[in-house]
């Protein structure tokens, strides 16, 4: 089967769900396309993450490696948040001729369009949302989901085209007006070939960067921008750690990412201001992870629990995360534990929370985070769900 996965920005190097679900696609013998814009004309804080001055040659070597294909177009434009692509889209997709689309965020432009476009030239299509109502900050946001409830919503109802929610909430079915009966729930995960305990690995990476086999290693990887509270993690981390309350073990932070601009650099001097030691890394390629994350004790997430959440579990690590219902029901599983928004005293306290367990505790902590994603979140099996859905519409025609 031929299967073309459309979205707005796709980087090799991320850990995107896209990255990840059209590897396994191809690893069970599909003909798998991304297409994809072109960085120049994106804002700055799309393409700042990674690397692109080598962008072709990273697209073909993840080609070479996965038997994944990325076309890219330039864009005509971005406007509020969405990629404008212009006829080329169009004209790429009849050159590729696949079997069915995979419309990457049901509520972008480019999705929107693709809707409209696949149904009219009888092209089978899916789609999926990533979106949650709190992550919903658009000032036009309410304008936006009446239309779409009234048009869009109404031509996928009537051609019967899957929206498969990535997030276990009813956005797409409350707000935007998709069938239930269409949204059905595929939870994201992480890839268990790259991410598991590796106790090697542990001791291999805190000898290279030159941290105790018996300090207390907390992570975090991502962005450190407002949006994921850089500015909060680095404040939760001034203050020097009292090791009456860590068990007498030194806490050491590894950050891995880079930082932007004005905030960012605001980010680094408190960095820099810290009593505790702080391993800074920049931006690491997906595939390299895994060490930073094998190597610690626990990972926090200051502001919006990313994807990574899956991958740092799979590896072992208890977490911490900010107060909201999601992340109340991701640490249901003697997994991790939840901290008060926007408050660095409380992220702090987290820290020694999880840090002064006893080691019974802690461990059951470890074996849960790992047995949590294992059975939930492993993609080689959700993969198999994807494309479960993706062969029932194949041969729907609107």
């Amino acid at each position: 089967m031929k299967i073309l996965h459309i979205e707005d920005y796709v980087h090799p190097d991320a850990g995107y769900q896209i990255n990840i679900l059209t590897k396994y696609e191809a690893a069970r013998g599909h003909e798998i396309h991304i297409l994809s814009a072109y960085p120049q004309g994106l804002p700055e804080y799309l393409v700042s993450f990674f690397e692109i001055d080598d962008l072709e040659q990273k697209d073909n070597d993840f080609q070479a490696k996965y038997q994944v294909r990325i076309h890219r177009l330039p864009i005509k434009g971005f406007v509020s948040g969405r990629v404008v692509f212009g006829k080329e889209l169009y004209q790429k997709i009849e050159e590729i001729a696949p079997d069915i689309v995979f419309a990457h965020g049901n509520d972008t432009l480019t999705s929107i369009k693709l809707i409209y476009y696949c149904t009219k030239h009888n092209i089978p299509i899916v789609s999926d949302s990533h979106m949650l109502e709190m992550a919903s900050n658009n000032p036009f946001r309410k304008a936006f989901r009446f239309v779409y409830r009234h048009t869009v919503a109404r031509k996928i109802n009537k051609c019967r085209i899957p929206v498969i929610r990535t997030q276990d909430d009813d956005y797409c079915i409350r707000l935007l007006g998709v069938d239930e009966s269409l949204s059905p729930y595929i939870p994201l995960g992480s890839d268990l070939m790259l991410f598991h305990p590796d106790s090697e690995v542990k001791r291999s990476m805190r000898e290279k960067y030159n941290i105790s086999q018996d300090g207390f290693v907390v992570v975090y990887a991502g962005k450190l921008d407002a949006y994921k509270g850089g500015r909060l993690l680095a404040e939760a981390l001034i203050e020097g750690f009292d090791k009456a309350k860590t068990g007498g073990r030194e806490i050491t932070a590894v950050i891995v990412g880079n930082t932007v601009g004005e905030y960012g650099a605001g980010v680094e001097e408190l960095f820099s201001k810290s009593k505790n030691r702080i391993v800074r890394i920049p931006t690491q390629v997906y595939v390299n992870l895994a060490g930073f994350y094998q190597m610690a004790d626990i990972a926090v997430f200051p502001k919006q629990c990313s994807l990574s959440f899956y991958d740092v579990q799979a590896c072992g690590l208890p977490v911490l995360l900010e107060d909201n219902e999601l992340n109340r029901l991701r640490t249901e599983h003697n997994n991790g534990f939840i901290f008060e928004n926007d408050n660095a005293f409380a992220l702090r306290e987290g820290i020694y929370r999880l840090a002064g367990m006893n080691e019974e505790e802690f461990d059951n902590m470890v074996q849960s985070s790992v047995k949590y994603i294992e059975e939930n979140y492993n993609y080689d099996e959700i993969c198999d769900r994807y494309l479960s859905i993706i062969e029932s519409v194949k041969e729907n025609r609107c």
